[in-house]
């Protein structure tokens, strides 16, 4: 498991690296994005699962709502200015 971790890690750090090289995302040493990217993810997953969904809205519905969100705020802070 932990070969799939580091191996899905490194996904993310190529990403990053990509999206420097493109302009996209600015420049420098990618491991505090990586990171930074990877801690979100994680936290938003962990409040997924400890906390169930409000009763009048499904869970999938819930969870895409807030990776929208989340993903969202996370892309506009990664940009490069």
């Amino acid at each position: 498991m932990e070969e799939a971790a580091n191996a899905a890690y490194q996904v993310l750090v190529d990403a990053i690296v990509a999206c420097q090289q493109a302009g996209l995302i600015a420049p420098g040493d990618p491991a505090p994005l990586a990171l930074t990217a990877w801690c979100t993810v994680h936290g938003l997953a962990a409040l997924l699962l400890n906390n169930p969904p409000d009763e009048q809205e499904e869970v999938g519905t819930q969870a895409e709502r807030m990776a929208r969100v989340v993903t969202w705020q996370l892309s506009q802070g990664l940009l490069a200015r």
